[in-house]
C-alpha cells in the first residue's frame, strides 16, 4: 500500500504513465461518457484497480478486489477533471488529424478504424505523455484525485471490516450480510479529502448508505423524535437509523 505523501503524486504519475504505454487506453469499459475521454483516464484507473486491495486486510477491507462499480465512480472523477483539455485534443484531432498528436496521426490511423481507437492507438504511442508534458497542472490534479479516491475507499474498507458484526446486528437482524457487490458513491458533494455518501449493497440484500463523518446529529435527531411522539406531539418524522441504533 503506497504512503501518500505530498510527492506521492509523482509515483502515481510513473505508474500511470507505464500503463499509459502498455496500452491500457485501448481498453476501454464501456459506460456513460465519450470514449476518447475513457481512454484518457484508463491508466490512472488501471493503477487504482491494481492496488493491493486483498492484502492486509485489517486495513483494506476489499478482501476480493475493488468493484467495477466503484472504479467507475473513480473514472467519472477524472473525466470531471480532464474533461476540458481531452476535449480540445479530440476535436482537433478527430477533425483535422493535427495538434500536439500529429506526430503519430498517420502511422495510427487506419481506413476503417473509427476515431476513437486510433485516438487510442495515439495515447499508447507516446499521445498520452504529450497531452500532460502540454498540461502538467491536469497531471497533478488527476494523481491527487485518484489518490484522495483510493484513500477513501480504504478508509470505507476499514470502516465496513471493524464495524461488520454491529451492522449485522442492526440492520441484518443478525444474520450475515454476505459480500459487499456494488458500490455507488458520490451521492453527495465532496467533503474532507474527496469524501462523499455512497450506497453499499451486500449479498443479503441489504442496502446501506455510508456517510463518512459523524451522525451525531442524525441521532439527535432522532432521539427529539422519540421524544415528541411521547408527548404525544402531532408530527410524523422519520427517524435515521445507524449502526448504533440497535445494539
Amino acid at each position: 500500500m503506497r504512503k501518500h505523501t505530498s510527492n506521492a503524486w509523482t509515483q502515481t504519475l510513473s505508474e500511470a504513465t507505464l500503463a499509459a504505454r502498455t496500452g491500457v487506453c485501448a481498453s476501454v469499459v464501456e459506460g456513460s461518457g465519450p470514449n476518447h475521454l475513457r481512454a484518457f483516464v484508463e491508466p490512472w484507473v488501471a493503477v487504482a484497480r491494481d492496488e493491493r486491495w486483498g492484502e492486509g486486510t485489517s486495513t483494506t477491507g476489499f478482501d476480493t478486489g475493488i468493484s467495477a462499480s466503484m472504479l467507475e465512480e473513480l473514472r467519472q472523477q477524472l473525466m470531471d477533471c480532464a474533461r476540458h483539455v481531452v476535449d480540445l485534443d479530440w476535436n482537433a484531432f478527430a477533425a483535422a488529424r493535427s495538434g500536439p498528436l500529429s506526430a503519430w496521426c498517420e502511422e495510427s490511423a487506419q481506413p476503417d478504424q473509427p476515431a476513437s481507437d486510433a485516438y487510442a492507438d495515439v495515447l499508447k504511442k507516446g499521445g498520452w505523455e504529450r497531452v500532460l508534458a502540454g498540461h502538467p497542472a491536469l497531471a497533478r490534479l488527476a494523481c491527487v484525485r485518484q489518490q484522495l479516491w483510493c484513500t477513501a475507499q480504504r478508509e470505507l474498507g476499514g470502516r465496513l471490516r471493524r464495524d461488520r458484526a454491529l451492522l449485522e446486528r442492526s440492520f441484518g437482524e443478525g444474520r450475515a450480510l454476505g459480500p459487499l457487490g456494488a458500490v455507488h458513491g458520490s451521492l453527495s458533494d465532496s467533503h474532507c479529502g474527496g469524501r462523499s455518501v455512497s450506497e453499499l449493497r451486500f449479498g443479503s440484500g441489504v442496502t446501506l448508505f455510508y456517510k463518512p463523518r459523524s451522525l451525531a446529529a442524525e441521532a439527535f435527531y432522532t432521539r427529539l423524535i422519540s421524544w415528541l411522539s411521547a408527548t404525544g406531539f402531532p408530527y410524523e418524522g422519520r427517524a435515521a437509523r445507524d449502526r448504533k441504533s440497535v445494539v
